[in-house]
């Protein structure tokens, strides 16, 4: 569907998710299935007599895994960002005595107050993928190994 302005002067139309489109003038190409409601709501001319809000859905970009994100997944990141720093002076009270996350490290690292109970969890589901992990990669690896005396002999 295309759009042009009521005024006659360009009219930038910005969404909460970044988008953003300037319907000019005149009819230029087609909008976007996105700004249709926003163009009809800005007061927009459509090429069309009947114009149908559209609800279609808003694809995010790239970095869309790092936006609005769980606290556990908040939580799997500084995990990560904390064994990274392990061993320099910034890493040393990362831990407790026990080798699980201080939940004020957590806290800190993660921008508002770490549930000590749902870190644990997630502390020690992490684990438990990391260890499959490792055994998955070492029958891989044992199964390569027999393949390749196999195919020498």
């Amino acid at each position: 569907m295309k759009f042009k302005t009521s005024t006659g002067e360009d009219l930038q139309i910005v969404l909460l998710s970044g988008h953003s489109i300037v319907i000019g003038p005149e009819f230029g190409e087609d909008v976007p299935p996105i700004f249709v409601n926003e163009c009809l709501a800005k007061g927009c001319i459509a090429d069309r007599s009947i114009a149908e809000p559209n609800d279609a859905k808003v694809e995010a970009g790239q970095d869309a895994m790092n936006q609005n994100a769980t606290p556990e997944a908040e939580y799997r990141k500084a995990f990560i960002a904390m064994l990274e720093r392990t061993g320099t002076p910034e890493g040393e009270s990362d831990f407790t005595a026990d080798g699980t996350p201080n939940t004020n490290s957590v806290s800190k690292l993660v921008g508002f107050r770490a549930n000590k109970e749902d870190l644990l969890h997630e502390w020690h589901k992490m684990q438990e993928e990391a260890k499959a992990e490792a055994a998955n990669d070492s029958s891989d690896a044992a199964a390569a190994d027999a393949a390749s005396t196999g195919a020498q002999e």
